[in-house]
């Protein structure tokens, strides 16, 4: 999958930036509030958190080396989708 985009411009994401999930015919939203570099071994970021939703989008980094990963996490929040429906399209925004 070398020729295709998968997270690709992930490293552009900032806290508070908020990103949207398409599961199962479902739309979700999540804002940012935690992004980390880890060695590929440190996955204790990655451990469900009890009593939280939160969702953590990985990618190796630095691109082209790629022997770290990238943890973007956010939480989830209300998001009112009907006043954007060009957003239930699923794509990816990274």
């Amino acid at each position: 999958m070398s020729s295709r985009r998968i997270f690709t411009d992930l490293h552009k994401a900032k806290e508070n930036d908020i990103f949207f999930v398409h599961i199962l015919n479902q739309n979700f939203a999540y804002q940012i509030d935690q992004i980390k570099t880890v060695l590929p071994d440190e996955v204790e970021e990655l451990q469900i958190v009890d009593g939280q939703d939160y969702i953590t989008l990985l990618t190796c980094t630095p691109f082209g080396v790629n022997d770290h990963r990238l943890l973007v996490r956010g939480h989830r929040i209300d998001y009112d989708f009907s006043k954007n429906p060009e957003i239930t399209t699923p794509n990816v925004l990274w």
